[in-house]
């Protein structure tokens, strides 16, 4: 079972929300990411970080979309011009990336989001 929800901010901005099962060995901890494909859009692996809780039955991604063309401009127009009669394929794989800290060896845990992907470059 897949969920997805494209979202239109007052601002512009646009995100998608997908929800979908999660496979029994799908094992992951915190700041782990999983690659994601759909055959309709392209036969690429894009990668996205896991938003949901470890022990949830779901696995969930919060995507922001970036200019027109992109991967995520596709999957949000086709998600928001999906005709539910018609099946979506959307491949998983992963988990991947190493868990944030090894969090039996600290009492507290301050993480701070960055942003969506984006690279930035200080110079």
């Amino acid at each position: 079972m897949t969920s997805f929800t494209a979202v239109e901010g007052h601002d512009g901005s646009r995100f998608v929300i997908l929800k979908m099962k999660r496979p029994t060995l799908f094992i992951f901890k915190p700041g782990q990411y999983a690659f994601l494909r759909v055959d309709d859009i392209d036969r690429a692996w894009h990668p996205f970080s896991i938003a949901s809780d470890p022990e949830s039955s779901e696995i969930e991604f919060y995507i922001e979309v970036f200019g027109d063309g992109s991967w995520t401009e596709k999957l949000f127009s086709k998600l928001k011009n999906h005709d539910h009669c018609q099946k979506l394929y959307i491949d998983l794989l992963g988990p991947y990336g190493t868990a944030l800290v090894k969090e039996e060896s600290y009492t507290n845990i301050v993480a701070i989001g960055a942003g969506t992907g984006r690279s930035l470059c200080a110079i």
